[in-house]
């Protein structure tokens, strides 16, 4: 089965604890008040993600899958421009509380701000 370019794959995602620690001890991070972005230069040569919705987002775990598919649409669709980059997205508290059409645009102008406070 051909893989589409624009797939979210396994080799995309950060699996193991020992790499989203790395990403967190680097502390390279941008925030607004629904999202922290964390950032970390990898040598895999593609962008990575971990995702972090704990239940203090919201206590039904459907609501939860919903932020981090709509979280994984936004990385697959900004893909291209992301480099070779490991990025940790923490989804706070307050985000059960927007609309789940306003999850994108709320995430989208922290990813070139996470890029540039991991090139300074």
């Amino acid at each position: 089965m051909p893989t589409h370019a624009a797939a979210f794959n396994k080799s995309q995602r950060l699996l193991k604890p020992a790499e989203f620690k790395r990403v967190f001890e680097l502390r390279q991070s941008v925030h607004n008040p629904h999202f922290g972005v964390y950032v970390a230069k990898n040598t895999t040569g593609q962008p990575r993600l971990g995702l972090v919705v704990s239940k203090k987002v919201s206590k039904k775990a459907v609501v939860r899958n919903r932020i981090k598919r709509q979280i994984r649409e936004d990385f697959r669709l900004q893909n291209s421009s992301l480099g070779a980059h490991d990025f940790v997205i923490v989804a706070k508290a307050p985000l059960s509380a927007i609309a789940f059409d306003t999850i994108i645009p709320q995430l989208q102008p922290l990813w070139p701000r996470a890029i540039k406070r991991c090139k300074q």
